[in-house]
């Protein structure tokens, strides 16, 4: 009497959010296809990794979701976008270019947003931005990646260290703000946060000591 092995289907619903995003995480495999021939070098984009996060999400469930807006910083416009699993969130931004060769207005804006979204998905699946093959190095670097996600890197410590600075800030002050006790503490979106707010106050005082200089009484 022939037997029939039924593959017992997996229950995801009963994991947490943040144990089903590992699990994406993980499995998920967003090569960079795209060639830049100005530049040389291959890319993913956001429309890739989108591609090949549908059928994960239909896997192991969950509610994904991106939000916009637009925010001021000094005196420029920037565009963010959130990448959303459940209630985890990873965000990026996107300064629009004054002007760029071959392009309108509009496509100057589809290009910033496709740009945020780009980051805030490597963000949130942990998307390392260098190797594009799923080599053994490549594994060990997401390995350490996921054991480091709040982390920021001696790199970007430097970036905030001296943001504040150039911008007269106590470090002490951001520290306190995000209930970090360490610069070390505070995770990449707080970083990217703080330096964004950062180069908004240098903006409005280099801006006031033009207006300063342009007020000076001349001899």
């Amino acid at each position: 009497m022939a037997t029939t092995n039924k593959t017992k289907k997996v229950d995801y619903s009963e994991l947490s959010s943040r144990e089903r995003l590992n699990l994406i995480r993980k499995e998920i495999k967003a090569t960079k296809e795209q060639y830049n021939n100005f530049g040389k070098f291959k890319y993913r984009s956001a429309e890739d990794i989108l591609e090949v996060l549908k059928p994960l999400l239909w896997k192991y469930g969950g509610f994904f979701q991106i939000k916009r807006d637009v925010v001021l910083r000094g005196e420029r416009y920037y565009l963010e976008t959130t990448a959303i699993y459940d209630d985890i969130e990873s965000s990026a931004y996107a300064r629009e270019s004054e002007e760029k060769a071959g392009m309108d207005s509009s496509q100057i804006t589809g290009s910033s947003s496709s740009y945020s979204l780009k980051y805030a998905l490597e963000g949130l699946l942990l998307l390392d931005n260098n190797k594009d093959a799923d080599t053994d190095e490549n594994t060990e670097e997401r390995r350490k990646s996921e054991k480091k996600e709040q982390e920021i890197n001696a790199k970007m410590k430097k970036n905030l260290l001296e943001m504040c600075k150039v911008s007269n800030t106590d470090i002490k002050t951001i520290l306190d703000y995000y209930k970090a006790k360490k610069v070390g503490d505070l995770s990449p979106e707080q970083w990217q946060k703080a330096i964004m707010r950062l180069q908004g106050k240098v903006e409005k005082m280099e801006e006031m000591n033009v207006k300063a200089k342009e007020q000076e009484p001349e001899f």
